[in-house]
């Protein structure tokens, strides 16, 4: 019986012998076609650079009066003439779509600090509004030309939009403020209340003032190329 267990341990120990050395050669077999490496993937982001080559968008105009001549019929105004403002270039690796936004109602700067506070002289107007309905302003833009001749195109707040290609890219914006004297009535009396207005805005305006501000919108991606 002791011999037989004997026999039996030895056949046993053989099994887990040869299924050890299968397990070596297995396990080399499959080593074999096992590579290993390491690294990392990476790719530029396409740059955007959209800027303003005049720095801040800033409206300065030299001062403005009302239109000179008497009333004859006609509306009267004056304006500023189109003043550049902003030079928008698209440096960057995808198109742009520009967008304005723009005030259209002006700010006004009183010599006395405030309306309220402003002369208070037969000829004030009743409200700040009649002051803020005489002036108004347009904005314009060029893609070819720098130069208020060819910047013909009229910005619609919020509406217009500009295209910028990349690289290349370019909108001149030129702005234009009006001094419309109120002539709604002037029929009746050639102008007199009209001029009374005018008149008055001379005295105790300082400033009138609109706000510009514009937004870029990426309008192409920019992919790899095979």
């Amino acid at each position: 019986m002791t011999k037989r267990k004997s026999i039996v341990s030895k056949l046993l120990l053989l099994m887990v012998i040869l299924t050890l050395i299968s397990c070596c050669f297995l396990g080399n077999t499959f080593a074999r076609y096992i590579s290993k490496d390491s690294g990392s993937a990476s790719i530029t982001v396409a740059k955007w650079d959209v800027k303003n080559n005049e720095g801040d968008v800033t409206l300065t105009f030299d001062k403005l009066s009302p239109n000179k001549d008497p009333y004859t019929g006609s509306p009267r105004t004056n304006s500023t003439g189109k003043i550049k403002v902003a030079e928008l270039v698209n440096g960057g690796d995808v198109d742009a779509n520009v967008t304005f936004t723009f005030d259209d109602t002006a700010a006004i700067t009183y010599a006395g600090g405030s309306f309220e506070a402003a002369n208070n002289g037969e000829n004030k107007p009743a409200g700040e509004a009649e002051v803020q309905a005489l002036f108004s302003i347009k904005f314009y833009y060029s893609t070819t030309d720098d130069a208020a001749a060819s910047a013909t195109t009229e910005i619609t707040s919020k509406v217009t939009k500009v295209s910028l290609a990349k690289k290349t890219g370019v909108a001149y914006v030129y702005a234009e403020v009006i001094w419309s004297s109120d002539d709604a009535e002037s029929g009746s009396d050639a102008g007199r209340a009209a001029d009374q207005l005018d008149t008055w805005v001379g005295m105790n305006v300082t400033n009138v003032s609109f706000g510009l501000s514009y937004e870029a919108v990426q309008a192409t991606q920019s992919s790899p190329q095979a």
